[in-house]
């Protein structure tokens, strides 16, 4: 019956051990499409908001460098949790809307793994490496 019981125990504590490691693996940010990166580049600059110009007008997303947010991406971006949108305020005031922990690593990620902009260096030997050498 002992033998049993400790059985058990090993069986849990594996078992335990395994949601534990699993729960603090972090995920993989969400891979993001170029409007929804272009929008929170514009959004974690500090200013975003959701407006209305008149009760019957459709809503428009306003950012500070004034980069164009649709309204699909911008639904796209709550839905995965990457925006926070500030509903207590009326929408013809403005609803700020601000980068979420997750939006900011989701930034952060998606830069880290965009391809350099600058060109690799020539190889030796070639005519933009040798060029303005003297022989």
């Amino acid at each position: 019956h002992a033998a049993h019981q400790l059985d058990l125990c090993a069986s849990a504590c594996h078992d335990l051990a395994n949601d534990l490691t699993r729960d603090l693996t972090p995920a993989q940010p969400p891979k993001l499409s170029t409007a929804q990166y272009t929008a929170l580049q514009a959004l974690a600059k500090g200013w975003g908001c959701m407006r209305a110009s008149h009760p019957r007008g459709s809503a428009r997303i306003h950012t500070g460098d004034g980069t164009r947010i649709t309204l699909a991406t911008f639904q796209s971006l709550v839905k995965r949790g990457l925006v926070h949108w500030d509903t207590s305020t009326p929408l013809s005031r403005g609803q700020d809307i601000n980068l979420t922990a997750q939006g900011q690593q989701a930034l952060a990620h998606h830069q880290a793994n965009k391809a350099p902009d600058t060109l690799p260096a020539p190889a030796p030997g070639s005519a933009v490496a040798t060029t303005g050498m003297r022989r």
